[in-house]
């Protein structure tokens, strides 16, 4: 959307007489050719990696060559190559089988590069004289304009029809989405051959630095007034996709943590979930036979997705201080009654836990996030495709 109405403005301001009218089946044409070569290559392109197999180097190449023919194509017929190779990377990555993490980190690799390219070279463009020449008044007032104004009231109003909290709203509109994309689209101008455009690159290369130092720096403190922060990271150290078999599996590794459910109890007396098996325990970096686990050692099972979650809970840390860990499968009507709170009145005290939980939030539930219903503060603490599957409960002073 920002390249088109970059464009957009472009082409009205060279072409005179130009209006709505032609800017109109523009826009249709890059939506909508863009919308169908992007399915269409996409899924194309996420069948060939399924069913060829290559060298695992390969399918970075094979990947990374097949996103730029989306592109390519896309604007050869007049679409958006931006949105189809956006649609079509969605499309791959929701197919993949045998694409490994690690061809996901070359991608990612290369990626760091692009952007690191993209800034040496905005730095050879940019005059630091020009630069410091539009520092003004005016200037200011637009880069505070659009930090507290123009951002939070765009988020508000694309993200309320969606029902978000409120307070993700307010930390979408502080540090949202920021960086090199404004600065490359203000290269258009230039090579569009616009007049006072040097000082429109200038102005947006200016505006895009105060936001970085401003609300970048204040990204952590945004996060903990708006209560997103994510809880400590996963105790899974790495994984590797297991080809054959329905449903998908994975060897996974995990550091056990301290005070973990698995280093409790003997390791012959681990529930384990279905569909896993014990590989290997290993111990200051070697394969041993054990009774019991100990905080730090690297167990490695054979898992399917939907385990993954369970073995989080088991090798991880325990809940939080003054926070309980709840059964998955308890009603809330179970759960607000034993703790003398009332029910809410557009739930069903027959509801799962976990779905009353998901279903609050808008089925985007992930580890993190918190409902205050009635005095009980219920926090998400694995969750997965807005399923949630292990919720934590703290109480207010008043119900302790």
């Amino acid at each position: 959307m920002a390249v088109f109405l970059t464009v957009a403005t472009i082409e009205l301001i060279r072409v005179p007489g130009s209006g709505l009218a032609t800017v109109a089946p523009m826009f249709a044409q890059q939506l909508l050719v863009g919308l169908a070569v992007g399915w269409a290559l996409g899924r194309l392109l996420g069948r060939v990696v399924a069913r060829i197999r290559l060298g695992e180097g390969l399918y970075v190449l094979l990947i990374q060559s097949g996103g730029l023919a989306v592109f390519a194509v896309a604007s050869v017929l007049g679409g958006s190559g931006f949105l189809a190779i956006y649609l079509a990377g969605m499309i791959v990555a929701n197919q993949r089988r045998h694409v490994t993490v690690d061809v996901l980190r070359v991608s990612d690799g290369f990626a760091w590069l692009a952007q690191a390219t993209m800034f040496l070279l905005l730095g050879v463009i940019t005059d630091v004289s020009e630069l410091l020449a539009v520092v003004n008044v005016q200037v200011l007032v637009v880069v505070l304009a659009l930090m507290l104004v123009a951002r939070p009231l765009a988020a508000t109003l694309c993200l309320l029809p969606f029902r978000y909290p409120h307070r993700e709203i307010a930390f979408i509109g502080w540090v949202g989405m920021r960086g090199a994309v404004p600065i490359v689209l203000a290269l258009f101008p230039l090579l569009a051959g616009l007049p006072q455009a040097p000082a429109l690159f200038h102005i947006a290369f200016l505006i895009t630095l105060v936001s970085l130092l401003v609300q970048g720096s204040t990204l952590g403190t945004a996060a903990r007034l708006a209560g997103v922060q994510r809880p400590s990271g996963s105790v899974a150290l790495s994984s590797a996709t297991l080809e054959g078999g329905e449903p998908p599996r994975e060897v996974v590794q995990f550091r056990v943590a301290e005070a973990s459910q698995a280093s409790t109890i003997k390791l012959a007396g681990i529930d384990w979930p279905e569909q896993v098996r014990l590989v290997e325990v290993c111990r200051e970096d070697c394969i041993v036979a054990v009774e019991r686990l100990q905080a730090g050692d690297l167990v490695t099972v054979i898992a399917t997705e939907a385990a993954l979650p369970e073995l989080e809970v088991l090798f991880g840390p325990p809940a939080p201080v003054g926070e309980l860990t709840l059964d998955p499968s308890a009603s809330i009507g179970d759960l607000f009654e034993y703790y003398g709170a009332p029910l809410p009145a557009d739930a069903d005290p027959g509801t799962m836990l976990t779905e009353f939980v998901a279903r609050r939030l808008h089925g985007r539930a992930a580890a993190g996030d918190r409902l205050d219903v009635n005095g009980l503060t219920l926090t998400v603490r694995q969750a997965g495709h807005g399923v949630v599957r292990r919720v934590g409960l703290r109480l207010s002073p008043d119900r302790r």
